[in-house]
């Protein structure tokens, strides 16, 4: 819904689309909190299954805890994108903010889970495979995160870099314009690659297995009770 012209013009929506302006502040309220929604869900995501292995008994006051929390966040960001006619530093602030506590969150559960399972014998082949894969998948979250971080991190670096070489007001111009758009693409498409790698992550350890039994001389076409 957001195009920016190689002139730097910014604008939402279709020129050639009609849209009502209530209509317009509903759709950027839906896509601004749908965007923390996905952040959150990744937050809680790690937590729980770090939770499932450690503390058990404290999933369900986590999300009494954290459900609310999200939804205000959330929501506090999706009024203030809808009321403000540019994106101020109150709104680029909550965007970013989240990334560093997705990287915290990410370190966190990737040392307990690692410790917990190091320390803890007698799990089956199967467990251990999961806490591998779900050990990798943290890892890898916080290794993207930690790549969003650094790029969001060096523009103002090569903001100044690039004013010290040219005074060129079109090299900084065109500068500007494509580390914004990287940007752009960065943030919009890591929430679904972490969605895949959570997909991933977990994906066929929740699959009914089959497993063949015998009793005793019984035939082996006869259904086990």
């Amino acid at each position: 819904l957001q195009i920016v012209t190689v002139y730097g013009n910014t604008s939402l929506f279709f020129s050639f689309i009609d849209f009502h302006p209530i209509l317009q502040k509903a759709i950027i309220f839906l896509v601004t909190t749908s965007e923390c929604t996905e952040e959150f869900l990744i937050i809680a995501f790690n937590i729980h299954r770090v939770l499932i292995f450690l503390r058990p008994h404290w999933i369900k006051k986590f999300y009494i805890c954290f459900t609310p929390l999200a939804a205000c966040y959330a929501t506090c960001y999706g009024v203030l994108m809808i009321i403000a006619t540019e994106k101020q530093l109150l709104e680029t602030l909550m965007e970013i903010l989240l990334v560093p506590v997705i990287i915290a969150v990410s370190v966190v559960c990737y040392v307990l889970i690692t410790r917990y399972f190091r320390s803890v014998s007698g799990y089956t082949e199967k467990v251990k495979q999961m806490q591998a894969r779900l050990s990798k998948s943290i890892c890898l979250q916080g290794v993207i995160h930690c790549v969003l971080a650094v790029a969001i991190a060096l523009l103002v670096p090569f903001s100044l870099l690039v004013t010290a070489i040219t005074d060129d007001e079109g090299v900084m111009f065109t500068f500007a314009l494509f580390y914004s758009l990287f940007m752009q693409i960065m943030f919009r498409w890591y929430t679904t690659v972490m969605g895949a790698l959570m997909l991933w992550s977990v994906r066929g350890f929740f699959q009914q297995q089959k497993v063949a039994c015998i009793e005793k001389k019984e035939p082996l076409n006869q259904p086990c009770s």
